[in-house]
């Protein structure tokens, strides 16, 4: 789910409307600059298979060649606690998921701005399972 203010100019991103990834909501918001930021929520499941995981790397790669759009910012639970995005570090071979995934944020020039870990469980290991990308790092703080 997105919620968007009632004050501010959005329409709906036809381009990733329909997307083979099972859990996204994409909209385009006109900010006071006249620059269209595309703003998505991705939803990753812990359960999520093969197919839907090359669906998520495919609409990451669409929603960073949306035309017209000036800055993105994507934001989720990507259950992908082996990356570590501060030390430059992913748990896994080349190939799996979690590199893949690393390796594409990377080609997109896609920033990740969470820092501190964002799960918490009663005798377990904290971890980041949520992030925030943006196209350009100074559109948040």
């Amino acid at each position: 789910m997105l919620y968007i203010h009632e004050s501010l100019i959005s329409i709906p991103c036809l381009e990733l409307e329909h997307n083979d990834f099972e859990d996204s909501v994409w909209s385009i918001i006109k900010l006071e600059s006249g620059a269209n930021l595309l703003v998505g929520t991705i939803y990753r499941s812990t359960g999520s298979n093969d197919t839907n995981n090359e669906n998520l790397l495919k609409v990451l790669g669409k929603a960073s060649n949306v035309q017209g759009v000036d800055c993105v910012l994507i934001m989720g639970n990507f259950n992908l606690p082996d990356i570590d995005f501060e030390n430059y570090m992913v748990a896994g071979g080349e190939n799996s998921l979690q590199a893949r995934f690393f390796d594409l944020t990377h080609d997109l020039f896609l920033t990740q701005k969470v820092l501190q870990p964002t799960r918490f469980l009663a005798g377990q290991k904290t971890s980041k399972l949520d992030y925030v990308f943006v196209s350009e790092s100074n559109i948040i703080d």
